[in-house]
């Protein structure tokens, strides 16, 4: 098993220990401000109890990890008489010890154990970001509930911010829409929109966007236009004086800068 297939593992068990101080203080602790993550707390506060949901899912990843390393000691055992203490102090020694006595085992094992471990994470994020005062939305890609995630929330979009991303971009930590690293996917709001190519926007809603200015975003349609990009101006908005071109948004998304700058694919 490789480093990058291990970090599942490894990323799950960390969000575990984050949420941990929640489960000892008996409190949820929501931020409520719309700001990025808060770091793991020492002594939540909250008129909120702790979720029955953030309970469980926490036993059974403790559950999970002790069963895993009892199978891996058990053959083990049975294969060349190796008897790997498994009495782990903690769930990051276990973790990285599950993912050592899986670089013996078959590859259908490995595939199953690291399927366990990528929910688990997923599941402990969604929660993180309930903690964090963050419900997640439902992601574009409409993921369904079925195996081998089907004990995964249907919703499960959140804020890149929680996981150390850009506070304006929004991350999908569904399974389905990961990296082989296991880095979510960033989804642009654009991607939230519907009806997204016929909407008419102006330069300032092009910059609101890209998280630009309106005349950086100007700039962008004049370079588009010189390198010969056909951007026609569908109708203006606003009093006289003042009127702002309207171009339609599905026009700008064929030039190749706009939608890297909205984090769309090629």
């Amino acid at each position: 098993m490789t480093g990058e297939e291990n970090r599942f593992i490894r990323q799950a068990a960390q969000i575990a220990d984050w949420l941990e101080p929640y489960i000892k203080n008996g409190r949820l602790k929501h931020s409520g401000s719309g700001e990025g993550e808060r770091s793991s707390p020492n002594a939540p506060s909250s008129t909120e109890p702790v979720s029955i949901p953030l309970i469980s899912a926490l036993e059974e990843f403790d559950h999970n990890l002790a069963q895993e390393l009892g199978i891996r000691k058990a053959v083990l055992e049975q294969l060349d008489g190796r008897s790997p203490n498994t009495n782990v102090p903690d769930r990051t020694t276990g973790a990285a010890l599950l993912s050592q006595l899986l670089g013996d085992a078959p590859q259908p094992v490995v595939e199953h154990t690291l399927n366990d471990f990528r929910r688990h994470k997923a599941v402990l994020i969604l929660l993180k970001a309930t903690v964090a005062g963050h419900p997640a939305r439902r992601c574009p890609a409409g993921h369904r509930q079925q195996e081998p995630w089907e004990r995964i929330p249907a919703n499960t979009l959140i804020p890149a911010s929680l996981l150390g991303g850009r506070a304006n971009q929004l991350v999908c930590v569904h399974p389905e829409c990961e990296a082989e690293d296991g880095t979510p996917r960033v989804i642009s709001p654009i991607e939230l929109m519907t009806g997204i190519h016929d909407r008419l926007v102006t330069a300032a809603d092009l910059g609101v966007l890209l998280g630009c200015s309106e005349p950086a975003a100007r700039a962008r349609i004049r370079r588009a236009e010189a390198a010969g990009h056909r951007l026609p101006v569908i109708d203006t908005v606003g009093p006289a004086g003042s009127a702002k071109n309207r171009w339609r948004l599905g026009d700008l998304l064929n030039v190749a800068s706009i939608r890297r700058g909205l984090g769309l694919a090629p």
